[in-house]
């Protein structure tokens, strides 16, 4: 099972009508929400988090259109800046 296999399987769930480049691109964000989530698994990060000694962000820069999006933990979502 590769560390990835989640976020595959949910972009596989979600995305059933989309273009390839569609699903490409809603793995990319589901795999930056896979490693937050794989490095809240550590008892280490998840106790500096949680005392707020570290703050964990994900972000994806889009080259293409030319776009950095970064993951809002609150809503679930990434945001344009």
């Amino acid at each position: 099972m590769s560390i990835l296999d989640e976020a595959r399987l949910a972009v596989l769930a979600s995305q059933q009508n989309a273009t390839p480049e569609e699903r490409q691109r809603a793995l990319k964000l589901e795999g930056i929400k896979q490693t937050l989530k794989n490095l809240r698994t550590f008892p280490f990060v998840r106790e500096r988090e949680e005392s707020g000694k570290l703050q964990l962000h994900g972000a994806h820069f889009d080259i293409k259109i030319g776009t950095l999006s970064v993951y809002d933990n609150e809503s679930k979502v990434f945001k344009a800046l």
